[in-house]
């Protein structure tokens, strides 16, 4: 995978968390503080398990399943790879999912 493959996994993922946070209910942060505090690749794999399931059950728009693997892979090489994609999550000033 090259950067640029890379750099689109980090900004799929973070744009489908920033659904949690700009949700109109509230924002929640839960997610992203755990992912960009993980210690463990098996923290960030079971953050997004969690998420997906939350996100499938409001009808919050979900990536691919291919690119939520290449991102836990990613996370398995490097855990910065987690707290960029938490950063980028926040910064994201869009409602909903990908655009």
């Amino acid at each position: 995978m090259n950067e640029k493959e890379e750099w689109e996994i980090l900004e799929e993922i973070a744009k489908f968390l920033n659904q949690f946070v700009s949700h109109e209910k509230g924002p929640r942060y839960s997610y992203i503080d755990r992912l960009a505090a993980a210690y463990d690749p098996k923290i960030v794999e079971i953050t997004i398990q969690e998420a997906l399931r939350e996100a499938r059950s409001a009808n919050f728009w979900v990536p691919a399943m291919e690119s939520i693997k290449k991102f836990i892979e990613l996370c398995n090489k490097d855990l910065r790879y987690s707290i960029r994609t938490s950063a980028l999550a926040l910064a994201y000033r869009s409602k909903g999912g990908a655009t």
